[in-house]
């Protein structure tokens, strides 16, 4: 059977039980990485943009696997990918030891112009029925995904990818961010042993996925956002009343000739964080934004740069795929401002959008109390399985 552990996991419990044990040291780590070089991956970067570009959704996709973080987030974890049987493939290592792949489905009923890439067959699809997002409060929200997975490719990718890990001298396959129609697909493929269904060639060993609320994603209602009325949103509604009595405040549509100026604000609040720590835990958030000034498009991303009397104090981007709204920077030195950030965003911008899709809070106390802070309305989960 499919162990699924730490199912709606605490801020108290360790990230190391989802991230697992580590894999791999330096050397390993370099070994490994030339070897996934020589099986034909490559850097993934700003030439790889459209390649991921093409497999964005906005169908229940994770924060996580969009192109844009993608693009910025990979120069810290020398991330590479390739595309195999239509499916995209990438690999991050990181500077914990950890080393994990991420699958992406094809592009529904669609051929991907690549190399390494092959036409989606459907006639051996699994048709899988999701309930990738659930409700914060607990009850299930029945989800039918609306692509099917191929059982036969994802058979043959999982062996493939298991066999280089092997001879990359690594001990497991590890797979992240599955959601629970890949995990469904994956076993069905598999079997829960982690061998094939029908008794084909494949990957083998023990079929374990594990789940944790530290990297469950937060999903809003625009609508929600707009509509903070009640005891419960008490505090929210006093946090806007004194952004908008604080004088001079201003937001500014951001642009290539203003985007500068975000460095200002995230200067500031580098000041009081330890950068050793940020790059060991997840990377160096001015670096992406950095890598994100380079892709900046205002047509493709909207955004705004907050100023209090003519003072960059804050600064919010964001995406729009499909009815989703992807928020990859939103941040206010100033007590009470991102409330306030996220209120505008909704207001003036997201006319477009159901929902907003805000990431994960990686297990710290502080960002989660504040993204649960903004009327959660779905969290969706996100697995690491284990071949």
């Amino acid at each position: 059977m499919i162990a699924l552990l730490n199912d709606g996991a605490t801020p108290e419990e360790p990230l190391a039980l989802v991230r697992g044990e580590q894999q791999c040291g330096p050397e390993l780590r370099f070994r490994s990485r030339k070897f996934f070089l020589e099986q034909g991956f490559s850097p993934i970067g700003r030439e790889s943009y459209p390649v991921f570009k093409a497999y964005d959704t906005g169908i229940h996709q994770f924060h996580e696997l969009t192109a844009t973080v993608s693009t910025i987030w990979a120069f810290g974890f020398d991330a590479l990918y390739r595309i195999i049987d239509g499916f995209l493939c990438s690999l991050w290592f990181y500077q914990s030891g950890d080393l994990y792949f991420y699958i992406q489905r094809p592009p529904c009923a669609a051929t991907v112009n690549n190399s390494n890439a092959t036409e989606v067959n459907n006639s051996n699809a699994i048709g899988v029925n999701s309930n990738n997002i659930t409700e914060v409060n607990g009850s299930s929200v029945e989800i039918s995904s609306d692509t099917a997975i191929d059982s036969s490719p994802l058979r043959r990718l999982t062996g493939e990818l298991r066999s280089m890990a092997q001879q990359a001298g690594l001990d497991a396959l590890r797979i992240w961010a599955v959601d629970e129609t890949l995990l469904a697909a994956l076993q069905a493929a598999l079997g829960p042993e982690g061998k094939p269904a029908d008794g084909g060639t494949a990957a083998s060993g023990t079929f374990r996925a594990e789940c944790s609320g530290d990297y469950s994603e937060y999903v809003y209602r625009v609508a929600d956002i707009l509509e903070w009325n009640g005891g419960v949103n008490l505090n929210k509604r006093n946090s806007l009343k004194r952004c908008f009595s604080t004088p001079d405040v201003s937001l500014q549509p951001l642009t290539g000739d203003n985007f500068d100026r975000c460095f200002e604000v995230e200067d500031e609040w580098c000041r009081h964080q330890d950068c050793d720590a940020c790059r060991a835990f997840a990377g160096c958030a001015r670096d992406s934004l950095k890598n994100m000034g380079e892709i900046f498009n205002p047509s493709v991303y909207g955004g705004f740069l907050l100023q209090v009397a003519g003072k960059p104090e804050g600064y919010a981007i964001w995406e729009l795929l499909g009815r989703t709204a992807y928020v990859y920077f939103a941040k206010a030195n100033i007590s009470n401002f991102n409330v306030y950030l996220y209120y505008r965003m909704a207001k003036d911008h997201l006319g477009e959008a159901e929902f907003l899709n805000n990431g994960y809070d990686m297990g710290k106390p502080g960002l989660r109390t504040f993204k649960r802070h903004l009327s959660v309305h779905r969290m969706m989960k996100k697995y690491l399985v284990t071949l």
